[in-house]
């Protein structure tokens, strides 16, 4: 009968295997996993794996190629991992109103933040998280007026958050909020950043080239009101890269109507997103002096992996990878 043991997963690693035993056979092979890629300076990992068959009085290697297509078990971290992650986040939304007569009105609001995961207790397959608020900054722009948020009191509290490290499905608990005027729209709360990190992950090992469906609700600030809608969204794992020593799998995702779009890194093995560009598009009618006029809005969401802490005192966001 055969047996498989993996000893090796990444031809990003030189492999080194021992010397068998005398009675074992072959002599000790030195594989050098650099160089089986694409080419030289590819981003994208070619998966190796090392399998050790035994059958009665023969011991073989057989080393396997899989060309990226390894499967990989995604999940957001868990509890041991959570406290060194850290994101800047950053949200801009620009809404066109036409208005009576044919002319558009433009608005503008954006806020950003930076946060960090200051401890965390797992729960079955949930964790409970603290997490702080190291700044935040919020504008808004109105008839070619710009005026900043007083976000001053956000710095340096902190709110609760449990997610699921499968479903995503985080939940606040005493999140503060940015208050942009009843104008436009009123307070939000800051928390709904998160939910850009804490995205649904695959219920199984996937493959690059793999896609899921899954169900989810979501926080989207839509006009002048926040509303949370359940959407179904279409993942893909396009591949897997290589990025300082770490593997990154990189994931493509769009609802059906391709309302929301957005493509997003995550770490092999921690879980924790690196970086993430989402697109967000709606419409509507805005109820105003009495009248109503229709609106089209495009939000567009930056995150950028900030390590612990996630402090960034200018308020700037970390882009992500090209």
């Amino acid at each position: 009968m055969m047996s498989g043991q993996v000893v090796a997963q990444t031809a990003a690693d030189v492999v080194n295997l021992s010397r068998p035993s005398e009675s074992s056979g072959p002599e000790a092979v030195r594989l050098a996993g650099r160089g089986l890629g694409p080419g030289r300076g590819s981003r994208n990992t070619v998966g190796v794996r090392l399998i050790r068959i035994s059958v009665p009085g023969f011991a073989a290697l057989i080393l396997l190629a899989a060309t990226g297509r390894a499967p990989i078990r995604l999940m957001l971290p868990e509890a041991g991992a959570a406290p060194s992650a850290g994101w800047g986040i950053a949200l801009t939304q620009t809404m066109e109103v036409r208005m009576d007569g044919g002319h558009t009105m433009a608005v503008e609001r954006s806020y950003s933040a930076g946060f960090h995961i200051e401890k965390a207790a797992g729960d079955g397959g949930a964790v409970n998280a603290t997490v702080r608020i190291d700044s935040a900054r919020a504008a808004m722009v109105l008839h070619d007026s710009r005026q900043l948020v007083d976000t001053r009191r956000l710095t340096g509290t902190t709110f609760e958050v449990r997610y699921e490290r499968t479903e995503g499905a985080p939940q606040y608990t005493g999140s503060p909020t940015i208050d942009f005027g009843e104008m436009m729209g009123g307070a939000f709360p800051i928390a709904m950043l998160l939910d850009n990190v804490f995205l649904p992950m695959p219920g199984a090992a996937v493959s690059a080239g793999d896609s899921w469906e899954r169900v989810w609700s979501r926080d989207m600030i839509l006009g002048t009101g926040l509303t949370r809608q359940k959407i179904t969204t279409r993942f893909t794992l396009e591949r897997i890269e290589r990025q300082n020593g770490r593997d990154l799998a990189r994931l493509r995702f769009a609802t059906s109507d391709n309302r929301l779009s957005g493509v997003i890194r995550i770490g092999v093995g921690d879980g924790i997103v690196r970086d993430a560009e989402i697109v967000e598009v709606g419409g509507g009618s805005l109820e105003m002096g009495g009248g109503s006029y229709p609106y089209t809005q495009t939000t567009t969401i930056r995150v950028g992996f900030a390590g612990r802490p996630a402090s960034r005192q200018d308020g700037s966001i970390p882009g992500p990878a090209s």
